[in-house]
């Protein structure tokens, strides 16, 4: 697995997302990967206990490992069996922490940490992304901050900063 994906947590979620197919018993002890064009995905589905984040995280994990396998995303195998996997719907998860509380658990920080939670919730960054800001990255004159894509390159961004937060 140590060429899987390029970050190591995404090689501990594919780590983790064919640990549970081969739990669910659908590949048999020295299954191929051709194997993997016989699951019946829907039923698999079906019965799936975690949830519909870590189906999608299995799905994706397939796709990228055919792809490897393979050696090109546009094989026919491939394809097809990405294209029997269902897609589940993930629930858009709504934070539950109210204004009032947020500010408590930033007080309750340590005074040189308080800056990075308020930095984090005010721009919606990952962990990941807000360890790799730099003042490079900051565009003080129109309240913005250029976020690195830590993910892919496609999750760069630019998020504008409310002016009374700037400092």
């Amino acid at each position: 697995m140590a060429l899987s994906a390029a970050a190591e947590a995404t090689r501990r979620r594919y780590a983790t997302s064919f640990a549970a197919l081969r739990r669910s018993g659908v590949l048999k002890e020295g299954a191929t990967v051709n194997d993997l064009s016989t699951v019946d995905w829907k039923a698999l589905a079906a019965r799936w206990a975690a949830g519909p984040s870590d189906w999608n995280h299995l799905r994706r994990a397939v796709s990228h490992f055919l792809a490897m396998q393979l050696g090109d995303v546009y094989h026919p195998m491939r394809r097809a069996v990405v294209k029997a996997i269902p897609k589940q719907r993930e629930v858009e998860r709504v934070p539950d922490l109210p204004p009032a509380l947020f500010w408590k658990i930033v007080d309750a920080a340590p005074s040189h940490a308080q800056a990075c939670f308020v930095t984090i919730a005010a721009l919606g960054l990952r962990v990941g992304e807000y360890l790799a800001l730099t003042r490079d990255h900051l565009l003080p004159h129109g309240f913005a901050v250029q976020i690195p894509g830590t993910k892919t390159a496609a999750s760069a961004a630019t998020a504008r900063v409310d002016e009374r937060l700037w400092r």
